[in-house]
């Protein structure tokens, strides 16, 4: 099993911020929703007029989304799972899986189509800052398995090429338009699967003495 390796940053608490996600049972909806509200606390009022014309949407249905997040693909990274049960109290669970999120950002201008291009740029360039800003999001350690232990993420920028955006777009049958990409690694995805601990309360130990007694 390879070492999971965060970026150098990651280490350094101290001089980056740090984006508390929710550690439930849907720990990828936990992720997407921690992203809106980062960017609605960003955005909002100077560049957003609305809290919730940010929200989770699919380029192909956009709805009244001003800015849209989209997860477009899961991952699993098979190199880095964790390996062999796990305890937590009287239980031992199944290793959980390691997961890489891909997002993706899109503005959709709402207003006099002039000004479209200029407003969209204005949106994707503050969602750059942002991100760039807070490139951790730490869980708050209230998983069922890994209770107490916060764990954090690294929320990168994907240097895409033309070739594969067309795919994504293609995909979705809608015609392409400037995007952001960003990756969120590792996410542990906990298992249900849980295996009873029997505990042993006492331990008879018998000794033979010498001439055949005990």
């Amino acid at each position: 099993m390879r070492e999971m390796v965060l970026p150098w940053w990651t280490k350094k608490k101290e001089e980056r911020r740090t984006i508390q996600v929710k550690q439930d049972d849907s720990a990828v909806y936990s992720i997407s929703s921690a992203l809106v509200k980062l960017l609605r606390q960003g955005l909002v009022p100077d560049f957003v007029h609305d809290r919730g014309e940010i929200q989770l949407c699919s380029p192909r249905e956009p709805g009244n989304a001003v800015v849209g997040i989209y997860l477009y693909d899961i991952e699993e990274n098979r190199e880095n799972q964790i390996s062999g049960m796990i305890g937590a109290g009287d239980s031992l669970y199944y290793p959980p899986a390691v997961l890489r999120l891909h997002f993706m950002v899109t503005a959709y201008f709402q207003g006099d189509l002039r000004y479209r291009s200029e407003e969209e740029q204005r949106i994707l360039g503050r969602v750059l800052q942002i991100f760039h800003d807070n490139p951790i999001l730490e869980s708050d350690g209230k998983g069922r398995i890994f209770q107490g232990q916060s764990r954090q993420m690294a929320l990168e920028y994907e240097n895409i090429n033309m070739e594969e955006k067309n795919r994504i777009w293609s995909y979705l049958g809608t015609p392409g338009q400037l995007s952001l990409y960003y990756s969120v690694y590792p996410v542990i995805l906990e298992s249900l699967i849980r295996q009873p601990v029997t505990k042993v309360e006492e331990v008879l130990v018998q000794t033979r003495q010498e001439g055949g007694r005990r």
